[in-house]
């Protein structure tokens, strides 16, 4: 049995070297089909698949809270999670966390953007994760914030691009933000925290990080919780504790000096706990139904290229009919015959995937660049792993399999003998076969063409919904102040000099600064309620994204202005409060009378500030471009200076060319 395998894949061999036009044709459809189709999974299995590189990543869960209307994230308090923390039984450890986003460091001379988040000794026993080297943060290092010299550990990437390496790095200071700590610790080559997109450059104790947010004035607080389950302990059993845990405590655990507002809106939150096994990922919670989609979409592709495929190795057993009628001639049985066929098959089908996988690795790594923006490196690996290995080595054998299977079946099907070598018996021979290839190929091609159509269609409504008017010539990049002066610079001097400066490069025409646009980053944005502000309490009221932008952005980015005037640079914080509104607002609270003119009031607390109205813009999709009719409030970017601390700078203009060739 061996013997005649081995003899089966020797003739295959030399058949497929001897028809090599033939033999090309159909290894580089199967590489192309493979390398679309593995290279979605590949990214599939990175965003949505692949756990923590910590040890058992599938004992760890997360506890947040929401708001149950709008879904935006409260805060976790910390006197709550101590109180928690006594007296649950679900969790081997449990701690507080915060991803602290973005920050520039210093280090060494060179100033990198990296991402920070915020750990306690807990938080690492919890992960159980090692330094790589010197050592963790310790319980001890939280009072050295009140000391000169605050602590820090970072990533092994860090460590390798920015110190080379250098074990004399411990120990050395480095600037987060503007603030010097001391490196204690490298963290392990695979791990990047729990935000498995960007990564963390550096991990500092949590205490810091309210130093970099400065809200050191607010009552101690984090994003979430973060904690281990103990062994037998289930998702659900551990949500069902902490759902009537948590909601017990709440009350007699609000810190001090919260608001009445604070105070309603913590007791409506609801409370979640979710798995954590595979970190945080704004790409995952983007893309992730449109990948399997996708998928879904590649495999059908294969599916038809193995049609195609097996019409052509069908043709080419008919034409090979006397050497199949000299080997029956010979004492060959049909399983032989069938064997043979399948083994030539499964030897192209696995050459094709050996060409496709270092590709699969090079068009992997550019299509998570594609849906990735920021301005920090993707931390997450796009190396196929054993799972992607092993799929895509059961597609060869499927794909080997299915080209092989109607040849196999015309051999077994008829008698073989020397009457194949003339016209008449090939025409008998293909035609049952050919009628079912045919319908295959129109069925799932009719498949894919529908819906190429829908995608196409909806890739239209998406671009209507935009909403701005000739986005090929703009260009945008996001303000990163340097922190060693961006606390002390006169943001009303600082920005109207830049845009004037900008607008003075050859070929722009019109300069403009926001926060969050364009919309097509597909930011999660959290809402504001809004309300008119000489209404009851109980009128209406909008949830509404605000964003904060200059005078003339309405202009750059080619939204229109329907009413009003627009901001001034005399819009500052001495001045009096004003907005501008969207007309989904404009309609929502003003439904019969003029917006202009009109006030609004920013938050349910009736004592904060009312806000006068003085202009109307069209609608348009921000955050979201499925929602293009989304309730906006704008805001002048020098009365928001603590929300528009980086913003956009967006710069329209006549060439691309033009001005990508300006000085700087």
């Amino acid at each position: 049995m061996v013997t005649a395998f081995l003899d089966d894949v020797r003739d295959a061999a030399r058949s497929v070297r001897r028809a090599a036009s033939f033999s090309l044709v159909v290894i580089l459809t199967l590489t192309l089909s493979l390398v679309a189709s593995t290279t979605l999974l590949n990214v599939l299995n990175a965003l949505v698949l692949r756990t923590l590189p910590v040890d058992s990543p599938r004992e760890l869960a997360v506890i947040s809270l929401a708001d149950p209307r709008t879904g935006q994230m409260r805060f976790v308090y910390l006197s709550t999670f101590e109180a928690f923390q006594r007296r649950q039984k679900s969790f081997e450890t449990v701690t507080p966390y915060s991803g602290g986003g973005t920050f520039r460091i210093d280090v060494r001379g060179e100033r990198v953007d990296a991402g920070v988040e915020s750990g306690t000794p807990d938080y690492f026993a919890m992960l159980r994760v090692r330094p790589y080297l010197g050592r963790l943060i310790a319980a001890d290092d939280a009072p050295s914030l009140t000391h000169s010299q605050p602590v820090a550990m970072i990533s092994y990437r860090l460590w390798q691009q920015q110190l080379g390496a250098d074990v004399r790095a411990i120990g050395e200071r480095i600037n987060v933000d503007g603030v010097p700590v001391t490196i204690i610790g490298v963290m392990p080559a695979a791990f990047h925290g729990l935000q498995v997109d960007q990564g963390a450059d550096v991990i500092v104790p949590m205490a810091l990080l309210r130093q970099f947010a400065g809200d050191l004035l607010r009552p101690h607080r984090a994003r979430n919780a973060i904690g281990r389950l103990r062994s037998g302990v289930t998702v659900e059993q551990a949500r069902a504790e902490v759902t009537t845990l948590w909601s017990a405590l709440q009350d007699s655990t609000m810190p001090a000096g919260l608001s009445a507002l604070d105070r309603a809106e913590l007791r409506s939150a609801r409370v979640n706990l979710d798995s954590i096994a595979t970190g945080f990922s704004n790409m995952r919670t983007r893309y992730s139904s449109q990948l399997e989609t996708l998928v879904a979409f590649a495999v059908v592709l294969v599916v038809i290229g193995c049609v195609n495929l097996s019409g052509l190795m069908l043709t080419r057993t008919i034409a090979r009919g006397h050497q199949l009628a000299i080997r029956v001639a010979l004492g060959a049985s049909r399983s032989r015959l069938v064997q043979r066929q399948l083994v030539e098959s499964l030897l192209l089908s696995l050459t094709g995937t050996a060409l496709a996988m270092p590709l699969v690795w090079w068009t992997s790594r550019q299509l998570a660049r594609t849906l990735w923006a920021s301005t920090l490196p993707l931390a997450m690996s796009m190396t196929p792993d054993a799972r992607v290995f092993g799929i895509a080595a059961a597609m060869a054998l499927a794909t080997g399999v299915l080209v092989a299977v109607l040849p196999a079946w015309e051999v077994t099907r008829e008698p073989v003998n020397g009457g194949a070598l003339v016209g008449r018996p090939v025409v008998r021979w293909t035609g049952r076969s050919s009628k079912v290839l045919v319908v295959a190929q129109v069925a799932l091609s009719l498949l894919l063409l529908a819906s190429a159509e829908l995608f196409a269609r909806s890739l239209t409504n998406l671009r209507a919904n935009a909403g701005w008017g000739t986005p090929r010539r703009i260009v945008f990049t996001r303000l990163w102040t340097n922190p060693d002066d961006h606390r002390s610079h006169d943001d009303a001097s600082y920005y109207p000099a830049l845009t004037r400066a900008l607008s003075q490069l050859p070929g722009a025409e019109s300069v403009g600064l926001s926060m969050y646009f364009p919309s097509y980053l597909n930011i999660p944005l959290a809402p504001d309620t809004v309300t008119r502000a000489d209404a009851p309490p109980e009128s209406a009221e909008v949830e509404a994204v605000m964003e904060m932008t200059s005078p003339r952005f309405f202009e750059t980015v080619g939204i229109p202005r329907l009413q009003g005037r627009d901001f001034t640079w005399g819009d500052h914080a001495r001045g009096a409060p004003v907005a501008m509104v969207n007309a989904t607002v404009a309609r929502l609270l003003f439904p019969s009378v003029n917006a202009i003119g009109q006030r609004i009031r920013i938050g349910k607390d009736p004592s904060r500030q009312s806000i006068e109205v003085l202009g109307v813009v069209a609608d348009a999709a921000l955050g979201n471009v499925r929602q293009p009719h989304g309730a906006l409030v704008f805001r002048p970017i020098l009365q928001e200076p603590q929300r528009a601390m980086v913003p956009v700078v967006h710069v329209r203009h006549a060439e691309v060319a033009e001005l990508a060739d300006a000085p700087a």
